[in-house]
This record gives C-alpha cells, structure tokens and sequence, in this order.
C-alpha cells in the first residue's frame, strides 16, 4: 500500500514538473538583439547644389531689336536668372502674337538642351498647365519679353533652331529691372553679334576690340579614394585591392591621369522612365561630390545608354582640358546610365576649390571678329557646332592653371582656338571628347 501511495505521489510530481518545464518552454522570450542588414555608407566627399547652380545658363542677352544686342557671360549671369527663376508661370498653347526674334527682351542660353523634368523642377509652372506641353521637348534657351497684346510677360521656352517652342505668362516680373542689369554701361556688358553655324544653329559672341580675362592659378588638392569606395560600395569589408583597382564581385574602382573611374555591373535598375538629367543630378548631389562649381554642358546617347556631363567652370566660363581625348577627365564629371542605374562614373579628381587663387593677372583675348574669319577661313562656320569663350586647364605637380581663350566645337569635339594665351606655338589643340546636345 505504501509502495502505491510513494508511486501516485512521485508521477504527480513528474506531471507537474512537466507541466512547468512545458510553460516555461512555451512562454520564453529570449533577449536577442536585432542586426539590421549593412547599409552603404554615405560619406561626404565636397558638398551638395541646388538644381539652379548645376544647371545654368552661360550667356545673358538682351535684346533691344533684332540687330541691337547687349550681353554677358560673366558673373552677372547668376544674378539675373534668380531674377528669372522668381515668378509663377502659367503655360499657354501657342504664342500670343507676333515673331520672337523681333521682340525687344531678354534671353538665357543654356550650355546644352535641358528636358522638361528638369525645366519643371527649376521653374514655377502651375500644376494644372503640364499637359501643355510635350514630356520629350528639349530647351537651350528661354526668350523673356512683355506681350502687349495680352498684358503680360512671355517665356517662350526654345531649342536653337526654334523647332517646338512653348510658352509662358506671368505678371509677377518688372523687365525694366533685368533690362537695367544688362545696359551697355554696366561693367561687363559688352554688344554681341549673330553668328550662323552648322545646320541651322545660331551663336551669339561678344564684339570687342580688345578684351581681357583673368588667368588664375591654383593650389588643388584630390579627393579621397576611401571617401569613394565607402560611398560607392555596399559592403566595404567585400571590397578587394589589387594593382591600385579595388573591386567587389560586381563593381571596379580606380584612378588614373587625375580621374577616377568607376563600373558598376549589377543589372538593378530604378525605372525606364527616369529622367536622365534629375537622377544623375541626385546621385551626384546624394553623395555631395559637387568638388567644384560644375555647370550641365550636355549629354550622348548610345543604343540604350546615356551618358550626362558637368563641367567645371570659374567666374561662369567653362574649364575645358586637352587630356580628355585621352580617357583623362580632370575637369568634368561624367555619369553614364540605363534604365535610371548609373552605370559608369569618369570623374575629376581634383579640388581645386576655386573660390581661393593664389594668383590671378589680366591677359589680352583676340577679338571675336578676327576668330569668326579665321575659322571660316580655315573650317567653313557652317561645320562648326559652337564657339565660346573659355578656360583651359593646366596641371603641373601640386598647381593647376586656367588660361583664357576661344574654344570652337566640330564634329562633337572642343578645340582650343591657337593663340590661346597669346603662346603662337600653340596651335589647335584636342581638348575634349564632346558630349552630342
């Protein structure tokens, strides 16, 4: 009896131990720790822009008639398109009255066409008013002038050779004020002149005599190698260095005559729908790689890719570079993509940081009238794709120098005009592979 007793007491202990062990085993939360996947790390190489900074015109013009014409390319360029960016637009289906090229006003070039994504986002144009205007339409230049016809201020939004412009109203704007900024008798302003070029394109180039530009020269640094591989690699610690390239399985990254290269191979992409100019913009503002001031000078399709250029540029003058025919981009950063990727990266490593010379001196520029004949003679103006007033940039160990002169586009490739820094030995020199507007 008691050995019965002893058993039923000892199984209701097991029972119960069970039925505790059970609970406990039901109801455990054990203290663990959750690891978030690694993020790439965002690294800041220089700074970030505002889309105005990095896509703005070259050339102010005002216009008194068609054959009176008052312009800059300088400095005050910046000062007048905040001006022109200020007021709220409202689209409007066709031009009020009357030929644009006849209308006093003013008019922005830009270096390149810019597409309507970008205009958007740059401009106040009313929301309802976007059906008015095509998704594929490309603009170079913006014509500003006072319609009397309806009472207000048009935008007429152009490509060079006036083919599918559209156009804006507004009466938030007082030309009078931008016409005073770009008077013959302000201190940059100097009488322009229409030049006819290759198909139907038209430039328009100061008329002086004898102008003068600054020379600088600069003491640059380079950007970082490891502030790139941690920006532009997932996972860093998958990141593998041989013979100066550093690689994961899918990416490359290198430097090699003061320009950075980088490759990305995986097949992620965002939308085909991506506007080309605002993602490459994004990317590179995301990263803060803005080392310079860089201006949007063009773009160049190929089959389904499409590769955008910034180039540097000082006092509002572009900064060409004559090691570019040679896959060295030390003055421009360029960004190819597909389907919204950045695929492909050439970029200037140098940080020149403009805003700081340690010497400047004035140098003569050859008269625009004296360049028209001696590329006509020479070319033919109806081969040319465009001509401009730049800077050439020169390195040499730890200095880099800009020299001023004339610089004419043919066959997509800029070319330095000979006498640039008044040097005749220097004749036309191959200065950068161009980028297809």
């Amino acid at each position: 009896m008691k050995r019965e007793t002893s058993k039923t007491i000892l199984l209701s202990f097991l029972v119960i131990l069970s039925t505790v062990l059970t609970w406990n085993l039901w109801s455990y939360k054990g203290n663990v720790r959750t690891i978030e996947p690694t993020k790439p790390q965002q690294t800041t190489i220089a700074e970030a822009r505002e889309l105005s900074q990095v896509f703005h015109p070259y050339q102010a013009l005002s216009f008194k008639d068609s054959q009176s014409v008052y312009g800059t390319e300088g400095k005050l360029v910046s000062k007048l398109y905040s001006k022109i960016l200020t007021p709220k637009l409202s689209l409007i289906p066709k031009q009020p009255s009357g030929q644009i090229n006849n209308k006093k006003g003013i008019m922005l070039v830009y270096p390149a066409p810019i597409t309507m994504n970008t205009l958007q986002s740059l401009f106040k144009f009313k929301m309802n008013d976007q059906s008015l205007v095509s998704g594929n339409v490309l603009v170079d230049r913006i014509k500003i002038y006072f319609d009397a016809s309806i009472n207000k201020v048009v935008y007429a939004f152009m490509e060079n050779n006036n083919v599918r412009p559209f156009y804006a109203t507004t009466n938030e704007i007082n030309l009078q004020d931008n016409y005073a900024l770009l008077s013959k008798d302000a201190g940059e302003v100097k009488p322009y002149s229409e030049v006819e070029l290759q198909g139907d394109q038209s430039v328009y180039v100061p008329e002086f005599d004898d102008m003068k530009l600054r020379a600088y020269e600069y003491l640059y640094k380079q950007i970082k190698i490891n502030d790139y591989i941690r920006n532009l690699f997932p996972n860093t610690n998958a990141v593998t260095q041989t013979n100066g390239k550093w690689r994961d399985w899918v990416r490359l990254l290198y430097t090699e005559n003061q320009t950075l290269f980088f490759v990305n191979a995986t097949t992620n992409s965002t939308s085909e729908d991506s506007d080309y100019l605002i993602t490459s913009f994004n990317d590179i503002n995301s990263r803060k790689g803005w080392t310079d001031n860089f201006h949007y000078s063009g773009i160049e399709k190929y089959e389904n890719r499409v590769t955008v250029r910034y180039q540097m540029n000082v006092d509002n003058y572009p900064i060409f570079s004559m090691n570019e025919a040679y896959q060295s981009y030390p003055a421009s950063i360029n960004l190819t993509m597909n389907n919204g990727t950045v695929k492909e990266m050439k970029r200037t490593i140098l940080n020149l940081n403009t805003s700081n010379d340690y010497a400047n001196y004035s140098v003569s520029i050859p008269s625009s009238e004296d360049v028209i004949q001696k590329l006509n003679d020479e070319y033919g103006l109806n081969t040319l794709q465009d001509i401009r007033l730049g800077y050439q940039l020169i390195t040499k160990e730890k200095t880099a120098a800009l020299r001023p002169g004339w610089f004419f586009k043919k066959d997509d490739k800029w070319l330095a005009y000979k006498n640039i820094f008044n040097d005749s030995n220097q004749t036309k020199e191959h200065l950068m592979g161009g980028a297809k507007e």
